[in-house]
């Protein structure tokens, strides 16, 4: 299920400058969202809808960089041609996933749809809180609280395999 490329000059085989990566990418989207949050009351709207372009570029850039290390998880491949009934024997090719990236790719995704339930129910339930805000200020904080609810929904099946998975063994790196 991994691939095994090095982002910035570092190897991603070792599990833990994986982990690494993942704490830095979310801490970095969370430090995006903070940013916007101090410096938004200060500015006007027109302002304020550039500076939520910064979350958003670094949601791309995460989901791009974590596609990188994975077998695309949330968005996987379409099929071209015509499906048989499975009634005779097919070559799997080399780019399809087997029994065993299946059950962590599905394993991924209920771990991460779980985590989005519960955003979304936190979500769900706060939007009471709103009611006092101004026009603008309820757009920002509905932006903002949705942002974390695209991310688990884009990058965390991907970010739940890069953490779970061991050390890639040294013979199973191939060099490029």
């Amino acid at each position: 299920m991994l691939n095994t490329p090095a982002i910035l000059g570092i190897s991603m085989a070792p599990q833990k400058n994986r982990r690494l990566l993942v704490v830095i990418t979310y801490a970095t989207l969370v430090a995006c969202v903070i940013a916007v949050l101090i410096v938004s009351p200060s500015k006007r709207r027109a302002q304020t809808a550039w500076l939520l372009f910064v979350p958003i570029a670094d949601l791309v850039v995460s989901y791009a960089v974590f596609g990188q290390l994975t077998k695309r998880a949330v968005f996987p491949p379409p099929r071209v041609g015509v499906t048989s009934l499975g009634l005779t024997p097919r070559r799997r090719d080399q780019d399809e996933p087997d029994e065993r990236d299946l059950v962590l790719r599905n394993a991924a995704h209920y771990q991460a749809f779980r985590a989005a339930m519960v955003y979304g129910f936190i979500f769900w339930a706060s939007i009471p809180l709103y009611w006092h805000l101004s026009e603008p200020s309820v757009v920002l904080v509905v932006l903002l609280m949705a942002m974390p609810l695209l991310t688990i929904l884009l990058t965390v099946p991907q970010a739940i395999i890069l953490w779970t998975e061991p050390d890639v063994p040294d013979e199973a790196i191939i060099s490029s």
